[in-house]
């Protein structure tokens, strides 16, 4: 069965500070209409954006997705500072170490209770909207 791809959504009036205040929504008009009832019940809101220009994003929890192998292979050679050649890993060698060391590190995260909690909005598929009021 092929997994299902959820859609969610923030909204901002303003984006200058690269931070999303909104609730999560999961369809794009649900946001707007959040949104809408917010400058309509908002007088700082109103009197802060009246143009009433508004940032729709989708958003995805954060992933851990940190590349790690360069940085402790070179640790590890700068240990061993008279065989240069120590752990010249190949290509294929390098990916397998690094799926291992991140693996480890998302166990880590899980049974420790350190798990993102926070996300990322996808500025390509961001979308600016005026509301209609």
């Amino acid at each position: 069965m092929a997994k299902k791809t959820i859609k969610n959504y923030v909204y901002t009036f303003d984006k200058a500070d690269d931070y999303i205040y909104s609730d999560i929504f999961d369809s794009k008009e649900k946001a707007i209409e959040q949104a809408k009832r917010e400058w309509e019940n908002d007088k700082k809101t109103q009197k802060l954006y009246p143009d009433k220009k508004l940032y729709i994003c989708e958003y995805e929890i954060y992933k851990e997705n940190t590349s790690l192998v360069r940085e402790v292979v070179e640790l590890i050679q700068e240990n061993a500072d008279f065989y240069p050649e120590y752990m010249e890993l190949s290509e294929e060698h390098k990916n397998i170490l690094d799926k291992m060391l991140n693996n480890t590190v998302l166990r880590f995260q899980k049974k420790y209770g350190y798990q993102p909690d926070f996300w990322n909005t996808l500025k390509e598929k961001e979308e600016i909207i005026y509301l209609d009021i």
